[in-house]
């Protein structure tokens, strides 16, 4: 049987946990998750009773052949930069997805990314690797989600959208059918977003005002 690995134990990481226990694998057996890669050994401290235990700093680890790796890292930056580094070490990912999340036909979700509680995914959608979509938000049909996007509870993403890669959308958003967000941009909590966002943009109010350049893409690698 696989063995997985939550890469940070933060609070992405312990939500990542109870919901790989509310899951079964195809032989009907709950996952087994070994423990948590994380840099603060402390980082389960105040929970140490209730979670596996924290094996290692995340750039000591070697994975071994039965182990895939489950990135529960926050932010779309952070999760690209630590992806490289373990990918260099040719290690495996598991994509997740919440048993209660609803998945339409003829959707694509790439390796490594995370699919949250009553998420509702519509049909004939692509999501890039390492994304992310926390608790109870809708994607509407036809969208393009790159990688490493993250999107924050509560919002709505119309259909025929396309979500470049990095970009962070926070919680209880709506963007309008056909939109087209620029790589590594941000959305505002609350925003509206109702026309294309150049890339590195921030997003912010109702309608959505559009501060461009106000980002910088990251360091390429």
């Amino acid at each position: 049987m696989t063995k997985l690995i939550i890469v940070c134990a933060g609070g992405f990481g312990r939500e990542i946990f109870q919901v790989l226990a509310r899951c079964q694998t195809d032989e009907g057996r709950q996952p087994v998750v070994l423990g948590f890669l994380d840099d603060n050994p402390n980082a389960l401290k105040h929970v140490a009773d209730k979670y596996p235990p924290i094996l290692g700093p995340v750039d000591g680890y070697w994975p071994k052949p039965d182990e895939r790796l489950i990135l529960a890292v926050g932010t779309p930056s952070a999760r690209r930069k630590i992806s490289r580094l373990l990918e260099r070490k040719s290690c495996g990912f598991m994509t997740v997805v919440h048993p209660l999340s609803s998945i339409s036909g003829n959707v694509s979700l790439g390796e490594g990314s995370f699919v949250g509680w009553n998420v509702g995914i519509s049909c004939d959608v692509t999501v890039g690797r390492f994304a992310a979509f926390n608790a109870n938000l809708t994607v509407g049909h036809d969208t393009v989600i790159d990688d490493y996007v993250e999107v924050g509870p509560g919002t709505a993403i119309g259909g025929c959208c396309h979500i470049e890669e990095g970009v962070h959308v926070a919680p209880n958003c709506m963007i309008a059918p056909g939109i087209r967000l620029g790589a590594w941009s941000k959305i505002s909590a609350c925003t509206a977003v109702m026309r294309d966002v150049p890339p590195c943009s921030y997003v912010v109010g109702v309608p959505g005002v559009v501060h461009r350049d106000f980002f910088s893409l990251p360091d390429k690698e």
